[in-house]
């Protein structure tokens, strides 16, 4: 019965998950709804016992899906365009979720978790921990969560109110949090609030979600600054799961702190249900007797229904299903998880690292070697190539070569930690010199972006990866460090890396960085259209602008007139009063009153 109820509610969350994606007015629909789907299913199926469980629970989902779908999608509007295509794409990272939760139950992790996640205590524990005061606060905290997250966060073109429910969340936890140094973890999350506020740009809502999911969890997660443990990577899935293990706690509080008041609550019950009857029969009568309280009857009921429309009950529905969230955030921070003494630990074979090592240098120098005489150098190309043919080839491969070296890297150093003298030498210099190479891959990924970039300008892409070879650069010479003393988390200082990064493109006006580039290039006739700058956000409205005022040919003059238009009537659609408030949106409007 209890797989049954959990696949109804799989199915459930399924369709909450579908609307939450479409209330984003997200891009690149297929990969979130692939790895929001996904992570849905993992939760789901992999908190199962056993394969039976997990495939009950599968196939329940399954078959409660199209009912609860049709139930939820009552009112027609309600249908977005799109909700087919999230359902397609999340169907394969679901696929992918029931692979992984299939080897994590049948490997027994699913079991050592979920024993581990609940071993916090009993009822006689939790009682000592929390007091009466203490459960009315969280009670309260997350009664204004779900309140505030759904008013605030999934308002209509939500703007600044992003950011206002992130500064509410430091209120509020600053009353039921006992460490409140732990609060600084809302400062990165409050950057990534900001992006609301600052661009109209919407690639990062999605991605936005769940980074702040992910901080929340660490914002409670123990930190090893001195070691890389897989137990960290644990750690974290621990606190950002555990809060699901415990969305009913609330309630059960609630009628715990109401007990010996249930005459009251019981009393205003049935008080509450005569007097609706009441009404409801009353203006019922009175209305088929005077025609002006008929027609006000109709007015409130055709307004109660505006307001209280399916697509309403649903951001309410996710209002709370996030205030359970975070309040299970904050329930599970009280405890500790047991961690056990003895530290899983893999010694690596050094003939066999050596070999590897060295014949893998062996080739990489040999491409160094190239790189430093045809790229760098400019030198005569053979086999006919051409210097840009040439260097506009192979971008992506060395990168992700970069990142399959610096793995390497952590794992040699991590496998040869109990070598000692000499041979610990060694294992470093070979670290270095792969350190090296990779330094020098991505210079030869900076130089071929550089020939893209040049021959047919900025694009988000190109943006996106020239930050993120700057940042890759410091993580190197971070990694340098790690290799000559190993003694702290390298793998924190990359996460730290990613998370600063990250926080830099939400604040950082991108489309406007690249409009700029391409108009540039189109007005001094380097490009001969302007199609790509019209793909972007209301964020290149200054820049479409200046192709309007400068430009010498009629066609694209009228295209920017109408890209301008239509981005004014949907900035209007998603004016939602003081929440959806937007810089860039105040900037087209004050565009557009610039071209009357």
């Amino acid at each position: 019965m209890k797989t049954l109820l959990k696949g109804i509610i799989y199915a459930t969350s399924l369709v909450m998950v579908n609307r939450l994606i479409l209330s984003f007015n997200m891009q690149q629909v297929a990969f979130w709804a692939f790895v929001i789907f996904f992570l849905v299913g993992a939760g789901y199926l992999a908190t199962s016992r056993s394969l039976g469980r997990m495939f009950g629970c599968g196939f329940t989902a399954l078959f409660a899906l199209v009912p609860i779908d049709l139930i939820i999608g009552l009112e027609e509007s309600f249908y977005p365009s799109d909700w087919f295509e999230v359902y397609m794409y999340g169907f394969f990272g679901t696929m992918v979720a029931v692979l992984a939760s299939y080897m994590l139950i049948e490997t027994g992790v699913s079991e050592k978790l979920l024993n581990k996640m609940q071993e916090k205590g009993g009822k006689m524990q939790e009682n000592e921990i929390f007091s009466k005061s203490l459960k009315f606060k969280m009670l309260i905290y997350a009664a204004l969560t779900a309140l505030s997250f759904a008013c605030l966060v999934l308002a209509d073109g939500a703007g600044v109110s992003v950011f206002v429910f992130i500064a509410l969340q430091a209120v509020m936890l600053s009353f039921v949090v006992t460490e409140k140094k732990k609060l600084l973890w809302l400062i990165p999350m409050g950057v990534l609030c900001l992006n609301s506020f600052l661009s109209a740009n919407t690639i990062w809502r999605v991605p936005n979600f769940i980074v702040c999911v992910v901080l929340f969890g660490l914002m409670f997660t123990p930190l090893n600054i001195k070691n890389v443990t897989l137990g960290f990577f644990v750690d974290i899935a621990e606190r950002v799961c555990a809060p699901l293990i415990d969305l009913t706690t609330p309630v059960s509080w609630f009628f715990e702190i109401t007990e010996g008041k249930k005459g009251y609550v019981k009393r205003g019950a049935i008080a509450a249900a005569i007097s609706l009857a009441c009404v409801i029969v009353l203006c019922a009568v009175l209305s088929s007797a005077d025609m002006v309280f008929l027609h006000g009857v109709e007015d409130f009921t055709d307004y109660f229904s505006g307001i209280f429309t399916a697509k309403t009950l649903w951001k309410i529905a996710l209002g709370i299903l996030a205030g359970l969230y975070l309040f299970g955030v904050v329930y599970n921070s009280y405890f500790t998880y047991d961690k056990d003494d003895k530290e899983f630990k893999i010694k690596g074979d050094l003939l066999i690292i050596a070999c590897v090592m060295l014949s893998v240098l062996a080739v990489y120098t040999i491409f160094v070697v190239i790189q430093f005489k045809y790229l760098f150098a400019g030198g005569t190309l053979p086999y006919g190539l051409n210097v840009t043919e040439y260097a506009r080839k192979g971008f992506f491969e060395l990168l992700g070569l970069t990142g399959v070296n610096l793995a390497a890297i952590l794992i040699v150093t991590k496998l040869t930690e109990h070598i000692k003298g000499k041979r610990a030498v060694f294992v470093k210099a070979i670290n270095m010199y792969l350190c090296a190479v990779t330094v020098v891959l991505l210079a030869s990924s900076f130089y071929r972006m550089q020939i893209y970039n040049e021959t047919d300008g900025l694009t988000r892409l190109r943006f996106l990866v020239f930050g993120f070879l700057a940042f890759e650069l410091i993580g190197l010479l971070a990694t340098f460090f790690y290799i000559a003393k190993p003694k702290f988390n390298i793998v924190m200082v990359y996460g730290a890396l990613a998370l600063c990064y990250y926080m830099v493109l939400n604040v950082v006006p991108m489309d406007a960085i690249v409009a700029k580039n391409q108009v540039d290039r189109y007005l001094s006739g380097q490009r001969n259209e302007t199609i790509y700058v019209r793909t972007l956000s209301i964020d290149a409205a200054e820049e479409i602008a200046r192709i309007y005022h400068e430009s010498a040919d009629p066609i694209a003059i009228q295209n920017a007139e109408k890209w301008i238009e239509e981005k004014q009537a949907e900035a209007k659609r998603l004016d939602n009063g003081w929440r959806s408030f937007n810089l860039s949106r105040e900037r087209l409007y004050k565009i557009c009153g610039e071209l009357k």
